[in-house]
């Protein structure tokens, strides 16, 4: 049992250290005991990725495994859709006075219930990846956003099946609502986040209900 708790005290301070220094200073692999505390205790946090993106991601973590984060969005105290986080571009974490106002913020005025915590990723099966399982997982209307922000990559569109465990199909299309006839593969390699249920994905998901309820019609 002293065995027990002397682990348990030495978790805390890793993460207790961690917290102290994680406003001043990018640490280049956030470790998996600071994400599940963050997980655990439903903590508001700021994410930065300092050598694709000079603008920080703020939300709540959901889930996480080895490649990615799942997380819900949150962007001027509205909740923007999901997104999934490439982990190893996440340089640090921020869990300071801010983002612990806001989180109260959120539960005074009752929003924390729009939060789905038990949202997961999937574990890695039958020869398929985590990310192609959580990929299927997603309805067939579903409109999904891709980027490599590396390279001010921007792809948004419908998911279809592909060849390799390694890619994501997307039927893609444009600002105008064009659909492409053909199927694209999208190396998961190539991706830093995925979003989806987003404003502005809901927005193209509703129009494109409308276009097939009147074909139908």
């Amino acid at each position: 049992m002293a065995r027990l708790n002397f682990g348990l005290a030495r978790q805390r301070v890793v993460v207790d250290r961690y917290c102290q220094l994680q406003d001043t200073a990018c640490m280049k692999v956030i470790p998996d005991i600071v994400l599940s505390e963050h997980q655990k205790k439903q903590n508001l946090i700021s994410i930065q990725r300092e050598d694709i993106d000079e603008n920080e991601l703020h939300g709540f973590i959901l889930d996480f495994n080895k490649e990615w984060l799942l997380m819900i969005k949150e962007y001027d105290f509205i909740f923007d859709g999901f997104m999934m986080v490439k982990r190893e571009f996440v340089s640090a974490i921020k869990h300071g006075n801010t983002q612990k106002f806001h989180k109260r913020l959120f539960q005074i005025e009752g929003k924390m219930v729009e939060v789905d915590f038990g949202k997961t990723i999937p574990e890695a099966r039958d020869g398929e990846s985590s990310i192609t399982q959580f990929v299927r997982s997603l309805a067939a209307d579903k409109v999904v956003m891709l980027e490599d922000e590396r390279d001010d990559f921007f792809l948004i569109g419908f998911i279809e099946e592909s060849d390799t465990d390694r890619c994501i199909g997307l039927r893609f299309f444009d600002g105008e609502g064009q659909l492409e006839e053909e199927v694209s593969d999208i190396s998961y390699d190539e991706l830093t986040i995925l979003t989806f249920d987003s404003s502005y994905c809901l927005h193209y998901e509703r129009y494109f209900r409308r276009m097939n309820k009147n074909q139908q019609g």
